[in-house]
């Protein structure tokens, strides 16, 4: 199984930018070794859901670019699902991508709209 994860490891490298890479790793080594990652676990090879995602959100919305934002593009992932409520609670509207391209490039909510 290890040599798997190796060979896997090896392979999505060769695929991505290596000064981009070694980043990424490192940080997921570090949210594992250091167990502040939430779940989904493990984290590799994803935008990884932490501790303190909720509050960073919070943050982020107290930028004067978010504040006078209209429209914001949030990715659909875990660790960004405060930011999307916040766009959405703020009256902007809210531009996802779409996992796969199931249904287009990306959905586009406003609130108090369905």
């Amino acid at each position: 199984m290890d040599a798997m994860k190796i060979e896997a490891d090896e392979q999505f490298a060769k695929l991505r930018t290596p000064w981009k890479w070694r980043i990424r790793k490192a940080i997921w080594d570090h949210m594992e070794v250091n167990d502040i990652a939430q779940f989904p676990r493990p984290v590799h090879h994803r935008i990884p859901n932490f501790q303190g995602a909720d509050e960073a959100a919070e943050r982020l919305a107290t930028l004067p670019e978010f504040q006078s934002a209209q429209l914001v593009k949030v990715n659909p992932d875990t660790p960004q699902r405060q930011v999307r409520h916040l766009v959405l609670q703020s009256g902007k509207t809210l531009l996802t991508p779409q996992p796969r391209l199931r249904t287009g490039f990306f959905s586009m909510l406003r609130h108090g709209t369905d």
